[in-house]
């Protein structure tokens, strides 16, 4: 059967590829201090991975379970009737998937029910809509990285913050007089191991922009992380998680105007699996390095 790559970028499958990274899948090289933080990113970027690949796995345990069955019952009939024949059931399955014949008719039954679920009235647009969120999860992951980082590192370095306070790009947002007393209060008038806090109180970094500007002030001259940060499909995956959460995915002006896609006004955004699996990789690697940078200035200080 000849597969449509169009049908088939509009489901998620997961290869085992989009989050393999030594330096993901093996944690030990990140300081104590930073470790639940790299661990809970991991694992909200694989959550994001399994949810887009529900619709996938169901399709494919149907079809795996409905083949198992035939060849369960064959072989319990040929038990009864030609004993020296039998086999166990599940190696005659395992040797049925394994064989080129039997791998692809699995692959072709596979096909032909994703084929059925995105022309189902119903469960298509569900799919198109379980699509759609999976570059918020991705985004919501990368941007408690950043904050959870930035807080951190701040409050064991709280010199750093001189730096944002300072610097003509960030000083707007982190302006000391604009916090309140009850804010102060909050901290028991004690900044003391806070101060990453207190200046993610007074402007999270909830957007590509911030995100830039704060890791350069904090780590300037750090080529590999601003190349990572000034990526333009970081820039769009920002993007479509605001139109996405704030627009319901429906294409507006002001994304076109804003990022040229190719898309109608009016239309609802699609994200294929190709979209997703850019954006699992690239917020991994940038992650990564925001990582890698927080934990040598831990550890040059």
């Amino acid at each position: 059967m000849e597969y449509d790559r169009v049908v088939l970028n509009k489901f998620y499958v997961d290869t085992g590829e989009d989050l393999n990274n030594p330096s993901f899948t093996d944690l030990s090289w990140v300081p104590s201090e930073l470790l639940p933080i790299a661990e809970a990113f991991r694992a909200n970027l694989r959550a994001a991975q399994l949810t887009a690949s529900v619709p996938f796995e169901l399709v494919n345990a149907g079809v795996q379970k409905r083949r198992f069955m035939q060849i369960s019952i064959a072989e319990r009939i040929r038990q009864k009737f030609i004993p020296e024949e039998a086999t166990d059931e599940h190696q005659k399955f395992r040797e049925f998937a394994e064989s080129d014949e039997g791998g692809t008719q699995i692959a072709d039954e596979i096909f032909g029910e994703i084929n059925a679920l995105l022309s189902d009235q119903e469960m298509g647009p569900a799919v198109a809509e379980l699509m759609r969120q999976c570059p918020v999860l991705v985004w919501s992951a990368f941007e408690v990285l950043a904050n959870d980082l930035f807080s951190i590192v701040i409050n064991l370095h709280p010199e750093i913050s001189v730096k944002l306070i300072n610097d003509e790009r960030t000083k707007k947002r982190f302006q000391l007089k604009a916090l309140s007393v009850d804010e102060l209060a909050k901290y028991g008038f004690d900044l003391t191991n806070k101060m990453g806090d207190m200046l993610r109180s007074l402007h999270p970094l909830d957007s590509i922009d911030i995100m830039r500007d704060a890791f350069d002030v904090i780590d300037p001259g750090n080529k590999e992380l601003s190349k990572h940060l000034f990526s333009t499909d970081l820039w769009r995956l920002y993007q479509r998680r605001n139109l996405i959460v704030h627009r319901r995915g429906i294409v507006d002006q002001s994304y076109i105007d804003r990022t040229g896609d190719g898309v109608g006004k009016g239309s609802l955004l699609n994200i294929s699996r190709t979209d997703l699996s850019t954006y699992l990789v690239l917020t991994r690697d940038t992650g990564l390095e925001i990582l890698k940078s927080c934990a040598r200035l831990l550890t040059c200080r």
